[in-house]
């Protein structure tokens, strides 16, 4: 099966925030397929499937050191 389209997550549900970026979740298909991480300064960068967890944390983090140094 193909990745659905990001514009079939109808509802973003956020599930941590920090002082430069928001992480959300959404359901195209499955639950949580879907990934969202919006920095305060930047467009959203939008990550799918098994490890579109982890990559979506690991980005939130990334920019938060980034910022603090």
């Amino acid at each position: 099966m193909a990745k659905p389209c990001v514009t079939r997550v109808k509802e973003w549900h956020k599930v941590e925030e920090n002082p430069v970026a928001v992480v959300s979740c959404g359901t195209a298909v499955w639950e949580d397929d879907y990934w969202r991480v919006t920095p305060y300064n930047d467009k959203p960068k939008y990550f799918y499937g098994e490890m579109g967890y982890m990559d979506a944390m690991r980005l939130a983090e990334d920019l938060y050191w980034e910022a603090r140094i």
